[in-house]
Protein backbone atom coordinates (compact mmCIF):
# COMPACT_ATOMS: atom_id res chain seq x y z
CA UNK A 1 0.00 0.00 0.00
CA UNK A 2 1.14 3.48 -0.81
CA UNK A 3 3.14 5.16 1.89
CA UNK A 4 3.23 2.17 4.24
CA UNK A 5 6.84 1.40 3.46
CA UNK A 6 7.86 4.52 5.33
CA UNK A 7 8.82 4.14 8.94
CA UNK A 8 9.37 0.37 8.93
CA UNK A 9 12.34 0.89 11.21
CA UNK A 10 10.08 2.01 14.06
CA UNK A 11 9.17 -0.19 17.00
CA UNK A 12 5.67 -0.29 18.51
CA UNK A 13 6.86 1.87 21.41
CA UNK A 14 8.74 4.29 19.22
CA UNK A 15 9.10 7.76 20.75
CA UNK A 16 8.36 9.15 17.29
CA UNK A 17 4.96 7.48 17.23
CA UNK A 18 4.17 8.67 20.75
CA UNK A 19 5.32 12.20 20.03
CA UNK A 20 3.05 12.43 16.98
CA UNK A 21 0.04 11.48 19.07
CA UNK A 22 0.96 13.66 22.05
CA UNK A 23 1.64 16.75 19.92
CA UNK A 24 -1.61 16.36 18.01
CA UNK A 25 -3.66 15.81 21.15
CA UNK A 26 -2.01 18.78 22.87
CA UNK A 27 -2.65 21.22 20.03
CA UNK A 28 -6.11 19.83 19.32
CA UNK A 29 -7.19 19.95 22.95
CA UNK A 30 -5.97 23.54 23.27
CA UNK A 31 -8.13 24.59 20.32
CA UNK A 32 -11.17 22.70 21.62
CA UNK A 33 -10.86 24.21 25.09
CA UNK A 34 -10.41 27.68 23.57
CA UNK A 35 -13.62 27.22 21.62
CA UNK A 36 -15.58 26.01 24.63
CA UNK A 37 -14.31 28.88 26.77
CA UNK A 38 -16.11 31.28 24.43
CA UNK A 39 -19.34 29.72 25.63
CA UNK A 40 -18.35 30.22 29.26
CA UNK A 41 -17.50 33.89 28.80
CA UNK A 42 -19.71 36.48 30.57
CA UNK A 43 -23.01 37.13 28.82
CA UNK A 44 -22.96 39.81 26.09
CA UNK A 45 -19.16 40.09 26.14
CA UNK A 46 -19.12 39.47 22.39
CA UNK A 47 -21.84 42.01 21.55
CA UNK A 48 -19.21 44.23 19.93
CA UNK A 49 -18.74 41.48 17.32
CA UNK A 50 -21.96 39.49 17.17
CA UNK A 51 -24.60 42.13 16.52
CA UNK A 52 -22.65 44.39 14.13
CA UNK A 53 -21.70 41.37 12.01
CA UNK A 54 -25.32 40.27 11.73
CA UNK A 55 -26.55 43.73 10.75
CA UNK A 56 -23.68 44.17 8.28
CA UNK A 57 -25.13 41.34 6.18
CA UNK A 58 -28.56 43.03 5.79
CA UNK A 59 -29.83 46.13 4.05
CA UNK A 60 -30.30 49.19 6.24
CA UNK A 61 -33.96 49.66 5.27
CA UNK A 62 -35.05 46.03 5.65
CA UNK A 63 -33.19 43.61 7.90
CA UNK A 64 -34.98 40.69 6.26
CA UNK A 65 -33.09 41.34 3.00
CA UNK A 66 -29.45 40.43 2.38
CA UNK A 67 -27.06 42.94 0.93
CA UNK A 68 -25.62 42.05 -2.46
CA UNK A 69 -27.08 40.62 -5.67
CA UNK A 70 -30.38 38.74 -5.87
CA UNK A 71 -28.67 35.35 -5.90
CA UNK A 72 -26.92 35.95 -2.54
CA UNK A 73 -29.61 34.18 -0.53
CA UNK A 74 -29.68 31.03 -2.67
CA UNK A 75 -25.87 30.94 -2.73
CA UNK A 76 -25.69 31.19 1.07
CA UNK A 77 -28.26 28.42 1.47
CA UNK A 78 -26.43 26.17 -1.00
CA UNK A 79 -23.11 26.67 0.79
CA UNK A 80 -24.62 26.12 4.22
CA UNK A 81 -26.18 22.84 3.04
CA UNK A 82 -22.67 21.41 2.59
CA UNK A 83 -22.30 21.48 6.39
CA UNK A 84 -25.70 19.98 7.18
CA UNK A 85 -26.12 16.70 9.05
CA UNK A 86 -27.70 15.17 5.95
CA UNK A 87 -24.80 16.01 3.64
CA UNK A 88 -22.12 15.16 6.19
CA UNK A 89 -23.84 11.85 6.99
CA UNK A 90 -23.87 11.04 3.27
CA UNK A 91 -20.17 11.88 3.05
CA UNK A 92 -19.44 9.73 6.11
CA UNK A 93 -21.33 6.70 4.78
CA UNK A 94 -19.80 7.04 1.31
CA UNK A 95 -16.22 7.44 2.51
CA UNK A 96 -16.51 4.73 5.14
CA UNK A 97 -17.91 2.32 2.54
CA UNK A 98 -15.18 3.23 0.05
CA UNK A 99 -12.48 2.59 2.65
CA UNK A 100 -14.03 -0.75 3.57
CA UNK A 101 -14.22 -2.04 -0.02
CA UNK A 102 -10.61 -0.87 -0.39
CA UNK A 103 -9.79 -3.10 2.61
CA UNK A 104 -8.63 -0.12 4.64
CA UNK A 105 -10.57 -1.31 7.66
CA UNK A 106 -8.72 0.71 10.29
CA UNK A 107 -9.20 3.92 8.30
CA UNK A 108 -12.88 3.07 7.80
CA UNK A 109 -13.32 2.52 11.54
CA UNK A 110 -11.58 5.82 12.30
CA UNK A 111 -13.78 7.82 9.91
CA UNK A 112 -16.93 6.15 11.24
CA UNK A 113 -15.82 7.06 14.76
CA UNK A 114 -15.11 10.63 13.66
CA UNK A 115 -18.63 10.94 12.27
CA UNK A 116 -20.39 9.52 15.32
CA UNK A 117 -18.33 11.33 17.96
CA UNK A 118 -18.49 14.71 16.21
CA UNK A 119 -22.29 14.55 16.04
CA UNK A 120 -22.53 13.44 19.68
CA UNK A 121 -20.08 16.10 20.90
CA UNK A 122 -21.86 18.86 18.99
CA UNK A 123 -25.28 17.80 20.30
CA UNK A 124 -24.06 17.60 23.90
CA UNK A 125 -22.30 20.99 23.68
CA UNK A 126 -25.48 22.67 22.42
CA UNK A 127 -27.47 21.23 25.31
CA UNK A 128 -24.81 22.17 27.84
CA UNK A 129 -24.50 25.82 26.80
CA UNK A 130 -28.17 26.24 25.74
CA UNK A 131 -27.56 29.56 24.02
CA UNK A 132 -30.53 30.91 22.11
CA UNK A 133 -30.24 31.75 18.44
CA UNK A 134 -30.05 35.35 17.19
CA UNK A 135 -33.25 37.36 17.50
CA UNK A 136 -31.89 40.72 16.34
CA UNK A 137 -32.59 39.96 12.66
CA UNK A 138 -34.92 37.53 10.85
CA UNK A 139 -33.42 34.09 10.17
CA UNK A 140 -33.26 33.23 6.48
CA UNK A 141 -32.96 29.47 6.96
CA UNK A 142 -35.00 26.93 8.87
CA UNK A 143 -33.28 25.95 12.11
CA UNK A 144 -34.08 24.28 15.41
CA UNK A 145 -32.28 23.75 18.68
CA UNK A 146 -29.68 25.89 20.38
CA UNK A 147 -27.06 28.14 18.84
CA UNK A 148 -23.70 27.45 20.53
CA UNK A 149 -21.49 26.17 19.08
CA UNK A 150 -22.32 26.20 15.39
CA UNK A 151 -22.85 22.56 14.43
CA UNK A 152 -22.26 23.30 10.76
CA UNK A 153 -18.90 24.95 11.49
CA UNK A 154 -17.82 22.33 14.01
CA UNK A 155 -18.82 19.18 12.14
CA UNK A 156 -17.70 20.35 8.69
CA UNK A 157 -14.27 21.27 10.06
CA UNK A 158 -13.93 17.91 11.82
CA UNK A 159 -15.15 15.70 8.99
CA UNK A 160 -13.75 17.44 5.92
CA UNK A 161 -10.31 17.99 7.41
CA UNK A 162 -10.11 14.51 8.90
CA UNK A 163 -10.90 13.20 5.42
CA UNK A 164 -7.88 15.13 4.15
CA UNK A 165 -5.69 13.60 6.86
CA UNK A 166 -6.89 10.12 5.94
CA UNK A 167 -6.02 10.61 2.28
CA UNK A 168 -2.86 12.70 2.60
CA UNK A 169 -0.45 9.76 2.30
CA UNK A 170 -1.79 9.10 -1.21
CA UNK A 171 -1.36 12.72 -2.36
CA UNK A 172 1.71 14.53 -3.61
CA UNK A 173 2.79 17.65 -1.74
CA UNK A 174 1.19 20.05 -4.27
CA UNK A 175 -2.01 17.99 -4.14
CA UNK A 176 -2.07 18.10 -0.33
CA UNK A 177 -1.60 21.87 -0.35
CA UNK A 178 -4.35 22.35 -2.93
CA UNK A 179 -6.86 20.03 -1.24
CA UNK A 180 -6.00 21.48 2.17
CA UNK A 181 -6.65 25.04 1.02
CA UNK A 182 -9.83 24.00 -0.81
CA UNK A 183 -11.32 22.16 2.17
CA UNK A 184 -10.30 24.89 4.61
CA UNK A 185 -11.95 27.49 2.36
CA UNK A 186 -15.07 25.32 2.22
CA UNK A 187 -15.22 25.03 6.03
CA UNK A 188 -14.77 28.80 6.44
CA UNK A 189 -17.43 29.50 3.79
CA UNK A 190 -19.91 27.19 5.54
CA UNK A 191 -19.37 29.01 8.82
CA UNK A 192 -19.72 32.45 7.26
CA UNK A 193 -22.93 31.36 5.54
CA UNK A 194 -24.47 30.67 8.96
CA UNK A 195 -23.82 34.27 9.98
CA UNK A 196 -25.13 35.61 6.66
CA UNK A 197 -28.35 33.65 7.09
CA UNK A 198 -28.76 35.04 10.60
CA UNK A 199 -28.97 31.66 12.34
CA UNK A 200 -25.73 31.98 14.33
CA UNK A 201 -23.75 34.67 16.05
CA UNK A 202 -20.12 35.01 14.88
CA UNK A 203 -18.98 33.79 18.31
CA UNK A 204 -20.97 30.58 17.75
CA UNK A 205 -19.20 30.02 14.45
CA UNK A 206 -15.72 30.86 15.76
CA UNK A 207 -16.21 28.41 18.62
CA UNK A 208 -17.40 25.78 16.14
CA UNK A 209 -14.32 26.30 13.99
CA UNK A 210 -11.98 26.05 16.97
CA UNK A 211 -13.61 22.87 18.24
CA UNK A 212 -13.78 21.38 14.74
CA UNK A 213 -10.20 22.18 13.79
CA UNK A 214 -9.05 20.95 17.19
CA UNK A 215 -10.94 17.67 16.80
CA UNK A 216 -9.50 17.14 13.32
CA UNK A 217 -5.97 17.69 14.62
CA UNK A 218 -6.58 15.18 17.42
CA UNK A 219 -7.81 12.64 14.89
CA UNK A 220 -4.78 13.34 12.71
CA UNK A 221 -2.62 12.14 15.57
CA UNK A 222 -4.67 8.93 15.78
CA UNK A 223 -4.46 8.45 12.00
CA UNK A 224 -0.71 8.98 11.82
CA UNK A 225 -0.17 6.79 14.88
CA UNK A 226 -2.20 4.02 13.23
CA UNK A 227 -0.20 4.52 10.04
CA UNK A 228 3.04 3.98 11.95
CA UNK A 229 1.64 0.82 13.51
CA UNK A 230 0.55 -0.48 10.11
CA UNK A 231 3.99 0.16 8.71
CA UNK A 232 5.59 -1.77 11.56
CA UNK A 233 3.28 -4.75 11.25
CA UNK A 234 3.26 -4.66 7.45
CA UNK A 235 -0.54 -4.49 7.42
CA UNK A 236 -2.92 -2.10 5.71
CA UNK A 237 -5.40 0.43 6.93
Amino acid sequence: MLGLNRGNHLTPNSPDKRSILVKSLTVGTFLIVSGLLIGLAPERIFDWLDCPALFACRTANNHAVLIGPDWSLSAARNVTALGSVLVLSTVAITITGLLMVSRLFASAAIYAAVSITSLAAMSYAKLFFSRNRPVEIPALDQVSGFSFPSGHAMMSATMYLTLLFLLEEYLTRPQKIYVGFALTFLVLAIGVSRIILGVHYPSDVIAGWLCGFGSAICWRGVIRSNRKSSAISGGGG
